[in-house]
C-alpha cells in the first residue's frame, strides 16, 4: 500500500530557497511509482538525474507537490548486450555508463558518439536516458540516435506494459506519448546486422559543450549485391520534435548507392519539417545544415559498410 511509503518534505538550500515548497516520495518498485502518480496526476513529477526538472523548477516552469525520487529502484540502471537480441539499457542509466559501455562501443558506435556529446562530463554523470527521454527537449541527442537505430521504448503503468517506436515516442516540445501514470523503464535497441552501419553528426554554433543547432543520424543495411535494403534517416533539434526522412529513405531504398543518390537523399531530408527560428539559428540556416549533415552521415556510412564488404 502506498500508505507504507510517506512523503517527506525537501530540504532547500539558501540558492534553491525561492523553489516552491514540495514533499518528496521514494518508491520501492515501479508499481508504487506509477500509482502515486495516478493518484496525483497533477501534483507528481518523477525525477532521476534531476539535470531538467530542478532547472525548470528554480524557474518556476514546474510547480510540483511532490517529486517521485527514483534514485533507489536500482534494477533499473543497467546495459545489457546479446548478439541475437541486441541492446537492453534500463532507464536509470546514466549517460556516461553509456560512453563509457565496451559493449556499446563494441556494437553501436554511433550511440557511443551520441551520448559521449551531450553536455559535459558533469551532466553526463548525472542524466539519464530515462530521463532524457521523458524531458523531449528539442536539442536532446538522444531521440534522434535512437530513433536510426530503430529502438524501442518500453514504458509501465498501471495497466502493465507496452513499448513505443522512438522515432514516434515524442510528439513535440516537452510533450511525449507517456501517460500519466506510466515510466520509462527500458531502451530495447535491434542488433546491428552484418552490412549495415549507423553515424551520428551534430552541429553547434559555439562550443561542443553547447546545444546544437542541428542533429542527423542515417542508418544504412546494404546486402551482397550492394543494394540497399534498408534506410533509417532522422533530424534532430532543428524543430519541435525529430523527423524521419521518409522522403529520402524512399530514394536510397532498393537502389545500388551511388554519390548522385546520397545526394538526391540529403537534398530532401528536410522535406516537411517544421524548424524553429530560436538563438540556435534561423529555420533556413537550420535546414541547410541539416542537409551538409545529412550527406556527411550517408558518405561515412556508406564507405563504412564497403570497406567491411571488401
Amino acid at each position: 500500500m502506498l500508505a507504507d511509503y510517506p512523503t517527506r518534505p525537501a530540504s532547500c538550500n539558501e540558492e534553491e530557497a525561492y523553489m516552491k515548497p514540495f514533499n518528496v516520495f521514494t518508491p520501492r518498485s515501479v508499481s508504487d511509482a506509477s500509482l502515486f502518480l495516478e493518484k496525483n496526476q497533477k501534483d507528481a513529477r518523477p525525477i532521476a538525474g534531476g539535470t531538467a526538472t530542478v532547472i525548470m523548477m528554480k524557474e518556476r516552469i514546474l510547480a510540483p507537490n511532490y517529486l517521485i525520487d527514483l534514485k533507489k529502484l536500482k534494477h533499473l540502471s543497467y546495459i545489457k548486450f546479446n548478439k541475437v537480441k541486441g541492446l537492453r539499457i534500463g532507464s536509470l542509466t546514466t549517460h556516461r555508463s553509456i560512453e563509457t559501455s565496451r559493449a556499446v562501443a563494441e556494437n553501436y558506435p554511433a550511440l557511443r558518439e551520441a551520448f559521449a556529446s551531450i553536455g559535459n562530463v558533469r551532466i553526463r554523470n548525472a542524466g539519464t536516458i530515462g530521463g532524457s527521454l521523458a524531458y523531449a527537449e528539442p536539442q536532446c541527442n538522444p531521440p534522434t540516435i535512437l530513433a536510426a537505430l530503430g529502438a524501442e521504448v518500453v514504458l509501465a503503468g498501471v495497466k502493465g506494459i507496452r513499448r513505443v517506436d522512438a522515432h514516434k515516442f515524442i510528439t513535440g516540445i516537452f510533450e511525449t506519448k507517456l501517460k500519466p501514470n506510466e515510466l520509462i523503464t527500458e531502451v530495447r535497441i535491434p542488433r546491428m546486422p552484418s552490412g549495415s552501419s549507423c553515424k551520428f553528426l551534430k552541429f553547434t554554433t559555439r562550443s561542443e559543450e553547447d546545444k546544437p543547432s542541428a542533429t542527423i543520424a542515417c542508418y544504412l543495411q546494404i546486402d551482397a549485391k550492394h543494394v540497399c535494403s534498408a534506410a533509417r534517416l532522422v533530424v534532430g533539434a532543428v524543430g519541435p520534435r525529430i523527423y524521419r526522412c521518409k522522403k529520402s529513405e524512399s530514394i536510397l531504398i532498393g537502389k545500388r548507392l551511388t554519390n548522385r543518390l546520397l545526394a538526391d537523399a540529403s537534398e530532401v531530408c528536410t522535406d516537411k519539417i517544421e524548424a524553429l527560428d530560436d538563438i540556435y539559428g534561423s529555420p533556413w540556416y537550420k535546414l541547410e545544415i541539416s542537409k551538409v549533415l545529412m550527406g556527411r552521415g550517408l558518405h561515412a556510412a556508406w564507405n563504412e559498410i564497403k570497406e567491411s564488404q571488401s
